[in-house]
């Protein structure tokens, strides 16, 4: 599990990078459930 944990940070902090630069462009983007 421990290995995997960076993957899983990484990966979360790209879909954040990405929502907020949709956010950005003025597209709502509702990925949160």
């Amino acid at each position: 599990e421990i290995d995997k944990a960076p993957q899983v940070l990484v990966g979360k902090t790209e879909m954040d990078g990405m929502i907020a630069y949709l956010q950005g462009l003025g597209i709502h983007v509702k990925v949160r459930r």
